[in-house]
């Protein structure tokens, strides 16, 4: 009888004994899934704050657009200045839509290295004060955009960045 005691209180000590470590099993996998959670949550709301600063930093105006016409080309001339507070990389010029029409900014533009008269396409130089190759605060880029017919005045114009940071202007000679 005393062994048979023994035998239940050694199995009841050893059940506890296992439910305490499958406890613990439990209640570590819980926090670890909860930590890893948490470090997903807490990396998610730096990129969103990052974006946001990054678009409330970033300011662009269209200051002037002219019509270029000569024997071999027709072509827009539109100046846009980096009215914001930090540099735009060409990167992102590159990446940027170009929007042109008659009243309406409808048709649009896309960047090319050799844009040719025909199509809708446009290149740009950067007017760098500091020549560090970067569309710095204060410095204007100017780009020219080459349509396959004449667009009426007034002229539409509108730019968007690559990350959603625009500006849009209506512009008659």
């Amino acid at each position: 009888m005393v062994n048979q005691m023994v035998l239940e209180m050694a199995s009841e000590a050893i059940s506890t004994a296992i439910l305490i470590i499958a406890g613990i099993i439990v209640a570590t996998a819980i926090a670890s899934t909860m930590y890893s959670q948490a470090s997903l949550m807490i990396s998610a709301v730096r990129i969103a704050s990052k974006i946001s600063e990054d678009r409330v930093r970033t300011e662009i105006k269209i200051v002037h657009v002219a019509i270029n016409s000569s024997e071999n080309s027709s072509h827009l001339l539109i100046f846009i200045k980096n009215i914001g507070s930090r540099g735009i990389t060409q990167e992102e010029i590159i990446k940027s839509d170009i929007y042109i029409g008659s009243d309406t900014c409808s048709t649009i533009y896309h960047y090319s290295l050799n844009p040719v008269k025909s199509r809708f396409s446009w290149s740009y130089t950067i007017i760098d004060i500091n020549g560090d190759g970067v569309w710095s605060p204060g410095e204007t880029i100017v780009l020219r955009a080459f349509n396959s017919t004449a667009i009426n005045q007034p002229i539409c114009v509108k730019i968007v960045l690559p990350n959603g940071v625009s500006h849009e202007a209506l512009f008659n000679s």
